[in-house]
């Protein structure tokens, strides 16, 4: 048989209480730590949510980006074109000019 001392009796109930008084304080903060698990959670899927947010629109400014390359491009064409077309005499006008000189 063994048998215990009193001091290791004492020991061991100290011990005890040490761990019952621990785990009464772990319940006491256990509504908060709900609380604070559903902030994260909260806060994950509003992170989540921004991030989509974010991609929808770093897709859209470079989908506008290309529209406006394409649009610049297109007005550059469009001044070039008209610029030659304005330096070209029109044929119209040729043959009205040259018209109007056989009947003289």
């Amino acid at each position: 048989m063994c048998v215990q001392s009193k001091g290791s009796f004492a020991q061991q109930s100290y011990e005890e209480k040490k761990v019952k008084k621990a785990e009464k304080a772990s319940e006491a903060k256990e509504p908060e730590l709900v609380a604070v698990d559903a902030q994260i959670k909260l806060s994950s899927r509003k992170l989540q949510n921004s991030q989509k947010i974010q991609e929808q629109v770093d897709n859209g400014a470079e989908r506008q980006q290309t529209k406006l390359y394409s649009l610049r491009r297109d007005l550059s064409n469009a001044r070039q074109a008209a610029d030659e077309a304005a330096e070209r005499p029109t044929d119209v006008h040729l043959n009205i000019t040259l018209s109007s000189a056989r009947t003289v």
